[in-house]
């Protein structure tokens, strides 16, 4: 079973993936699941055990929150196929400062942090991590959840159909222009992501 991990930090599409995911009916995704962290794997097991793939949303905020390290996260790599979010520095930082979530400090060393264990992950098993930058995965939603479909190994033929429900379950709507924003936070790509483009996974 191709069980997977979307890890990221927080406003990168973290939720919006799982949204879109766990519409395909050959997929179970959780939506951070602290019995998951302590160790249970029930719903893994009952998942697999009617031939679906399980998956678990989990920012690294939530895991560190709960006494993971970077090397247990890395480790991760092991058991689980692993999709990487990231979107440009400098914009996630002013989120996550704006959202009253932490100083610019302290979100500079949480980008620095997932990137370093994304490249850690890379250097391990490079054919079990899939990163995703955020302002991709809103310009152009069919090619990015495609990828993420290939690499799961799950009909590619549902994608329509998820991308249509997905966004549904956390008020995201697809924009004329085919950008998919988040109606609460605002948290489409802003005019410098999408200059960028795939550029951000080293901005």
């Amino acid at each position: 079973m191709n069980n997977f991990l979307i890890i990221g930090t927080s406003r990168s599409g973290t939720s919006l993936i799982h949204s879109i995911v766990n519409s395909h009916s050959q997929i179970t995704c959780d939506f951070e699941s602290t019995n998951w962290m302590k160790g249970d794997r029930t719903r893994q097991e009952q998942a697999n055990g009617i031939g679906e793939i399980f998956g678990n949303k989990m920012p690294i905020e939530i895991l560190f929150q709960h006494g993971w390290e970077a090397d247990d996260v890395v480790k991760l790599i092991e058991e689980y196929l692993i999709i990487n979010t990231l979107r440009q520095r400098t914009i996630y930082c002013d989120r996550m400062v704006k959202s009253g979530i932490v100083d610019y400090l302290t979100a500079v060393d949480r980008w620095d942090l997932n990137n370093q264990i994304y490249h850690s992950m890379l250097e391990i098993a490079p054919d079990r991590v899939l990163r995703v930058a955020y302002p991709d995965l809103c310009l152009r939603p069919s090619v990015e959840v495609g990828r993420i479909f290939r690499f799961l190994g799950v009909d590619i033929t549902q994608l329509g159909y998820c991308l249509s429900r997905g966004p549904q379950k956390i008020k995201l709507y697809p924009q004329q222009d085919g950008v998919l924003k988040h109606k609460a936070f605002a948290c489409g790509p802003s005019v410098k992501e999408i200059k960028m483009g795939v550029n951000v996974q080293t901005a």
